[in-house]
């Protein structure tokens, strides 16, 4: 019998437990502590950011959220969840970050904390699933590529869903890789993989990776339903209270979230690269309100609608989606990181550490450089040896997993926030494909290296081509934001700076156009205000916004009656916004032929 190691105070019985006197959990830990290193300079690095403290869009709601959640608002009726309506988005992350406000208060540093701790435990996971799936050297070298992992840098300290999302997928992949028919392993990654779907719904695609995964397994039918049957389970009843939540607050049959159809509507359009780029602003609310025009009033129905339109389309015109599709497959593989609202590849200007981990030079550094690798070891671990029993491997797991994820971004659009979830599959298989190119160059078997370095500069190529590298970032977007954020604060001279900066880069930007004006209006510039909404007017005769901010403009200059017109003018164009109503009924009193 094998003597106890002294300083061991853990059984071996479950693989998934740490030994600390073990050299692989050495090199393990080390991987996580210099992912928290990398993490912890960054951190100090966009300190002075003016983002930090300001988060914008969709972090901007989900911070919202958490507030309101650490205000007590634990059934999601207030203004930051529309009132109670069903969830646009799962409701997860604003718990996550609820839990800090509660333990340390507003405190930017805790909170983007929070999320660089948990990118930090995403490379530890990384490593130990490319240890299970390949060997020590696979998840080592995958665990330290995720550790200086630019975009994860940037997305790990934003608030953001995908961080926290992966964490506990990949501990959901990390535990099914080991349950062998294990009826409480399958339970825990059941669990787990909810709670990633609770964060970001997209995570659900685990379950049916899972289940043709047990399906390979050598055993009895029987055993692989129950196994699937736990699984299921076990997903769906930590989804039950948020379903139960949506359907008792919100009055609607919605799972988790109801924002599925309309992201399929679109990442399917022929003017796909357009809608990506709208703003959350009246654009954007007069996309989603399409469906009102049909008598669609909630938002399942909504959502339904979208679904509908866009299955319609591509029945009308097949063969153009299919050349969409791949078209955002090349998108997909390409080393570009395509964003929304925010560019990455701005936020260099901010940290050294981004500066040197992320650019884009011809060469999309870093994923132009790490897909081929990863597209070599899965095209290696597919034509290896092993036949049906290569599929009851862990890497086959990971492989199952990878594909049905990255169909389901492709499917609807891709932006690196969508891909990011993926990127740690990549790293694993990247990360075996140059162990095994490093042993071929080792026992100096050339042969065998001459078509695999020809394959990885032709998908080098391919991964890098200037044409697929989707640019969803609006001109003067950079300049905007850092405006938007002035003027929040009330500091209004350096809003309008930025503001002119972005003007000048696109005149034709009528959100920026109507801030203008409303930065006009605080500095008691009325006809100034007014020319600048004219502007947007002209450029968009249908945007309410710019009509009613047109309409309180006249109104207060005493054209009452201009300001009415206006108003109506707005009414006709979004029915259900308030504003106009409310403004043209306070105006009543000063109208020659109102009704009183």
């Amino acid at each position: 019998m094998r003597k106890k190691d002294k300083f061991s105070f853990i059984t071996h019985h479950s693989s998934l437990i740490i030994l600390f006197t073990h050299r692989s959990s050495l090199l393990l830990v080390a991987v996580f502590l210099l992912a928290l290193a990398a993490r912890f300079s960054y951190l100090i690095e966009i300190r002075d950011n003016p983002f930090f403290n300001h988060p914008l869009f969709d972090a901007y709601t989900y911070f919202q959220q958490a507030k309101a959640i650490a205000g007590g608002d634990i059934a999601g009726r207030s203004a930051a969840f529309d009132n109670g309506d069903a969830y646009a988005q799962g409701p997860g992350y604003p718990f996550l970050l609820a839990s800090v406000i509660v333990l340390f208060g507003l405190k930017f540093v805790f909170l983007r904390g929070m999320g660089l701790l948990m990118g930090a435990i995403n490379c530890l996971l990384t490593a130990a699933l490319g240890k299970r799936a390949f060997d020590l050297r696979t998840g080592v070298v995958a665990g330290i590529l995720a550790a200086y992992w630019g975009p994860s840098l940037f997305f790990d300290a934003e608030f953001l869903a995908v961080t926290s999302m992966m964490t506990f997928l990949l501990l959901a992949l990390l535990v099914a890789s080991n349950a062998g028919l294990r009826l409480s392993r399958w339970a825990a990654a059941g669990a787990l993989t909810a709670l990633a779907a609770l964060i970001w719904p997209m995570a659900l695609v685990a379950a049916p990776a899972m289940t043709t995964w047990i399906m390979s397994a050598k055993a009895s039918l029987r055993a692989k339903f129950k196994a699937i049957a736990i699984l299921g389970i076990a997903i769906l009843t930590p989804i039950m209270p948020v379903t139960i939540r949506n359907i008792v607050v919100g009055h609607e049959r919605v799972l988790i979230s109801w924002n599925s159809g309309i992201n399929f509507y679109i990442g399917n359009q022929p003017d796909a690269e357009r809608l990506i780029k709208i703003r959350p602003s009246f654009q954007w609310y007069r996309l989603i309100e399409r469906p009102l025009r049909y008598g669609m009033r909630t938002h399942s129905e909504r959502s339904a609608w979208f679904l509908k339109e866009t299955r319609r389309s591509i029945g009308e015109h097949p063969g153009r989606w299919l050349l969409w599709m791949l078209h955002k497959t090349a998108i997909f593989l390409n080393g570009y990181e395509v964003v929304r609202d925010q560019d990455l590849y701005y936020f260099r200007e901010y940290s050294t550490l981004l500066y040197v981990l992320l650019w884009n030079k011809g060469v999309s550094f870093p994923l132009g450089i790490i897909w081929p690798f990863a597209l070599i070891g899965a095209g290696l671990f597919l034509i290896g040896h092993g036949g049906a029993e290569k599929w009851r491997q862990p890497a086959a797991l990971l492989l199952i997993f990878g594909l049905l994820y990255s169909a389901s971004v492709i499917l609807f659009f891709v932006t690196s926030r969508y891909r990011l979830p993926v990127i740690g599959i990549v790293l694993i298989f990247a990360a075996w494909s140059i162990g095994q190119i490093w042993d071929i160059i080792r026992r100096r078997h050339i042969r065998s290296l001459v078509p695999i370095v020809a394959l990885l500069l032709a998908l080098g190529w391919f991964c890098n081509m200037g044409r697929f590298k989707m640019n969803t970032v609006l001109p003067g977007e950079n300049n905007y934001n850092l405006g938007k954020i002035y003027y929040d604060q009330g500091r209004y001279i350096e809003a309008k700076e930025y503001f002119l900066k972005s003007y000048a880069e696109d005149p034709s930007d009528i959100t920026l156009l109507n801030e203008l004006g409303n930065i006009a209006i605080a500095e008691r510039k009325k006809e100034e205000a007014l020319s600048w909404y004219d502007r947007a007017i002209a450029l968009d005769p249908m945007m309410p916004e710019s009509r009613a901010n047109r309409a309180a403009t006249l109104a207060e200059l005493g054209r009452y009656e201009d300001a009415a017109a206006e108003y109506k003018k707005a009414i006709e164009i979004s029915p259900q916004w308030d504003i106009p109503r409310d403004g043209l009924e306070k105006l009543k009193p000063f109208l020659k032929n109102a009704p009183h």
